[in-house]
């Protein structure tokens, strides 16, 4: 039994914005009162906004990585909507990574690359231009006209 509660166990990865620093306490509070387990943390660090959330031009960024039931993820979800000093967070559960490709990234799939072929060389000049003396232009002028 104890075995299929820890299978239903996830790993969560929750990125906030908050109004001042001190908010992140309250954060760490309410996963631990969840038996959230915290396996990652990134230091809080103040951030400008691209724009204004909630009238604020700045804003401080954390993240981190947590393992628990989806239930109280869910819980956690719904604490940090209702509050006030948290301007904007997401949950997500990452895509999870095998030992084998810890630390790779998968190759994304792509049309077969065509082997480019060899560039022709061409000998491009610039039109050769006559200097044409001011008789010379007037005959061609007059030329062209007729």
């Amino acid at each position: 039994m104890a075995q299929d509660i820890e299978l239903q166990k996830r790993d969560y990865e929750l990125s906030f914005l908050l109004k001042m620093p001190e908010a992140e306490t309250e954060i760490a509070d309410v996963l631990s009162q969840h038996q959230l387990e915290i396996f990652e943390k990134s230091p809080v660090s103040e951030i400008k906004l691209a724009y204004p959330i909630k009238k604020q031009s700045s804003a401080y960024f954390g993240f981190c990585y947590f393992r628990g039931q989806p239930e109280d993820a869910q819980k956690v979800s719904e604490f940090l909507l209702l509050k006030p000093s948290v301007l904007r967070y997401l949950l997500i559960t990452p895509p999870v990574q095998s030992k084998t490709d810890a630390g790779r990234r998968a190759p994304r799939p792509s049309a077969p690359v065509k082997p480019a072929a060899a560039p022709a060389e061409i000998d491009i000049k610039p039109p050769r231009q006559e200097i044409l003396s001011n008789e010379l232009l007037e005959e061609k002028l007059e030329e062209i006209l007729k």
